[in-house]
């Protein structure tokens, strides 16, 4: 169980991360990349990177095993988005904090002997780890990044109304399945027994695509503490048009952006909205949806100063439809 102490002051200073962050998705990626359940959930990516040719270097393996414990420095936390400024930052880790990491890694793995080297903050290495990031990410992530953008602001979108009608209370309390607000605890389903003190420093909760099962922190938080937990339903929350994507038969009768389109209206939603959850101008969801609409698949009212659509009767049972039993 993972513990997470409140004090008033870290009330007031709780946030949801503006977006992404690469290195956190670098990181939970290579979890992925090595664990057979995860390849099975995250299939669509799996089959995917597999086609492109790319293994992870056995550099970030060493340090990314998919079970126990991961180099915390792979993951520095200063709530960028920027993925230069995100490996700058690993490669001017201080050198104690690389050794200890190291050393704890290596109490639980036999690491690779360009991960050792690290331990020094020998020039080469370090520049062969910004290498291997950079080359994951381009591989692995930035073919999807437009996905994953859309699917952490789908969330994003979702947990400010909850913060708007029930609070911070109301907000930590749904962040998911395996967390129970306790106030001033907050209380996380983890693996071992872990207590963290925000001491007035708050919390970043970091919506990510590739964090499976439960959320998850840094064994030690030097900075202001971060939260990372799953978007949505985990690995099937991928893209708001992941479901018409994947099984292709309304991507090949619609469109991929049009089917994307009708699946992100289920619940719901503004055109603005829909702008930000599928990645597109607001122009172009509003084409999108007039075509629907005019196929009797969406419905359209006002909502403020705004217009609301949904799916019509016709429109969910043709997503529905699509979906393999």
């Amino acid at each position: 169980m993972l513990r997470i102490h409140f004090g008033d002051a870290d009330l007031s200073q709780v946030r949801i991360a503006g977006g992404p962050d690469p290195m956190w998705e670098i990181l939970l990626s290579l979890h992925a990349w090595g664990t057979p359940r995860m390849q099975a959930a995250y299939g669509w990516w799996w089959n995917g990177v597999r086609r492109r040719g790319h293994v992870p270097s056995p550099l970030l393996r060493g340090l990314a095993p998919p079970t126990g414990y991961s180099a915390d420095f792979l993951t520095p936390m200063y709530g960028t988005g920027d993925l230069t400024d995100g490996i700058t930052a690993v490669l001017r880790t201080p050198r104690k904090r690389l050794r200890n990491d190291l050393d704890l890694l290596a109490s639980q793995y036999r690491l690779p002997t360009s991960a050792v080297r690290l331990s020094t903050a020998d020039p080469a290495a370090l520049q062969d780890l910004g290498g291997a990031l950079a080359v994951h990410h381009r591989a692995a992530l930035a073919p999807y990044w437009g996905e994953v953008r859309a699917g952490v602001q789908r969330d994003r979108l979702d947990r400010g109304r909850v913060l708007l009608e029930s609070g911070v209370d109301g907000l930590l309390d749904t962040l998911h399945p395996t967390v129970r607000w306790r106030r001033p605890v907050l209380q996380v389903h983890y693996p071992d027994e872990r207590d963290l003190r925000l001491d007035g420093r708050g919390l970043v909760l970091q919506p990510s695509v590739f964090c499976w099962r439960m959320p998850i922190t840094l064994l030690e938080s030097p900075g202001q503490p971060v939260l990372v937990y799953p978007i949505g339903t985990g690995a099937q929350a991928f893209t708001p048009g992941h479901r018409a994507v994947t099984t292709g038969a309304l991507t090949r009768l619609l469109g991929r952006t049009r089917a994307a389109t009708l699946e992100a209206t289920e619940h719901g939603a503004t055109t603005g909205e829909l702008a930000v959850r599928l990645g597109i101008a607001a122009s172009t969801a509003s084409e999108h949806v007039t075509v629907l609409r005019k196929a009797g698949l969406v419905a359209s009212r006002p909502d403020g100063a705004g217009v609301r659509h949904a799916l019509t009767d016709l429109g969910r049972r043709l997503l529905n439809a699509s979906v393999p039993v």
